[in-house]
């Protein structure tokens, strides 16, 4: 039985890489102009898991949600929802997690009760008032 063109350690590396970023047997096999089988195959030699279509689809979805979230300006409305603002990972973990639901929330909590959250410091608060605006910034919460 022929076993077809020899894969080259480019072709196992580049393999590697489409099926971590998710990609479907189908879309390695059209990328790499091999068949699909070939992929199949050589993903097993090599330890490689393939992405189902389920998980492709899934990934799709979410890098769309990605490119429909909004970016912080102070021209948003109070009731945007902080899941939907595009805020760096450490600001949005931490204002879910002192759930605070809208950006009017986040523009009314002092910078003291800000300041207060756990991994939030000056910067932080400092980046939230220059991209939301400072409602928020004297106010004290007694």
């Amino acid at each position: 039985m022929p076993a077809g063109p020899v894969w080259t350690p480019y072709e196992d590396e580049r393999l590697r890489t489409l099926a971590l970023s998710g990609a479907t047997a189908a879309t390695i096999a059209r990328q790499m102009n091999r068949s699909e089988q070939a992929v199949r195959k050589r993903a097993v030699r090599l330890n490689v898991v393939l992405a189902k279509r389920a998980q492709a689809q899934a990934q799709g979805e979410r890098e769309m949600s990605e490119r429909h979230m909004l970016d912080p300006t102070p021209e948003l409305p109070n009731d945007t929802p902080i899941d939907r603002v595009r805020f760096p990972a450490r600001i949005q973990n931490v204002l879910v997690a002192a759930g605070l639901k809208t950006v009017g929330e986040v523009r009314e909590t002092s910078d003291e009760t800000l300041l207060s959250f756990q991994d939030f410091g000056k910067g932080s608060v400092a980046h939230l008032r220059e991209t939301l605006g400072a409602e928020g910034e004297k106010r004290d919460d007694r």
